[in-house]
């Protein structure tokens, strides 16, 4: 494949390049003008690796502008700087993946082998909240199995795949009866779209933070808090 690194930093680029371009033609730039730049002289290009932080635009900034150039590349997002709402955005916007800086050559070589292929529909095409999340090595696919428990809870089932290991499992959310007393919502129907939104986000969240699924396959949440809420709502189609 041709892939396009577009970061400032020169060692992540030898990084990048000594990894991949065995297998991978490589093209280097270093800020979003000699990224669109390359893209004009050099491409099409299958790949593009794009730092977050670049000088003048932002790698989010700039994923328009790219996507323009190249509707059907596979763009995954590094930064240093990593949080769940920015992996949200970037996906959300058409990323493929996204890489929390320092990587490592097997997670790097992951990515790439697992990035969307060509005749799938760019992901800023998706509804929010219906993109994969993929996050260092973890994908969590859209959507999910809901069942209504006697006690008035409800259990939401993901599949979950790892990359480096290459595995696919369900991976069950347990939210409590009283799950949104708290959250400023106390109305959220515990098994409706809304209640799965806020489940994958919690899901999301430990594997964002502890790179493991849950012990013995699931999660339970007896309190949510306004601020995963208001993560999900952000998430929802208008209407939905």
């Amino acid at each position: 494949m041709r892939v396009l690194i577009v970061d400032d930093e020169e060692v992540l680029r030898r990084l990048v390049r000594l990894t991949l371009e065995e297998a991978h033609e490589i093209t280097e730039a270093h800020d979003g003008p000699s990224a669109l730049t390359a893209i004009r002289d050099h491409g099409p290009f299958d790949v593009v690796l794009l730092d977050q932080r670049l000088p003048g635009q932002s790698g989010v900034e700039l994923m328009p502008e790219i996507r323009q150039l190249l509707p059907q590349a596979r763009i995954v997002m590094l930064t240093a700087y990593a949080s769940l709402d920015l992996a949200s955005s970037a996906l959300a916007r058409g990323a493929s993946h996204f890489l929390a800086k320092p990587l490592t050559p097997a997670l790097l070589r992951a990515a790439i082998a697992a990035a969307r292929p060509h005749n799938q529909e760019p992901a800023s095409g998706m509804p929010a909240g219906e993109h994969a999340m993929t996050l260092n090595g973890f994908v969590l696919a859209p959507g999910a199995r809901a069942r209504l428990e006697r006690d008035g809870g409800a259990t939401h089932v993901f599949s979950v795949s790892q990359l480096l290991a290459g595995w696919t499992r369900d991976v069950e959310v347990r939210l409590g009866p009283k799950a949104f007393k708290r959250s400023g919502r106390p109305d959220v129907a515990p098994a409706g779209r809304l209640a799965g939104l806020v489940a994958r986000r919690v899901l999301a969240e430990q594997l964002w933070r502890e790179g493991l699924v849950p012990d013995a396959g699931g999660l339970r949440v007896d309190e949510i808090s306004p601020e995963q809420l208001s993560a999900a709502l952000r998430e929802e189609p208008a209407g939905g």
